[in-house]
């Protein structure tokens, strides 16, 4: 199965640090909200067909580009 969507923990320095990858957005977003309930901090989820960008703020907020 085609994995399209990249899931990245962005480190403090700004470095993106890849994660896994996941079919959906749907299955990306419910993986960063646990992976944030174990590793607090920004993350983010990049569509490999489209390349835009969904940030998740450390501080509860989300960011699309």
């Amino acid at each position: 199965m085609l994995q399209h969507f990249d899931i990245f923990k962005i480190a403090q320095n700004g470095e993106h640090v890849w994660l896994e990858a996941a079919q959906s957005l749907d299955t990306a977003t419910a993986r960063v909200n646990a992976l944030r309930e174990t590793a607090p901090g920004d993350y983010l989820i990049l569509s490999q067909s489209t390349g835009k960008r969904i940030v998740f703020t450390a501080r509860g907020g989300i960011k699309r580009d």
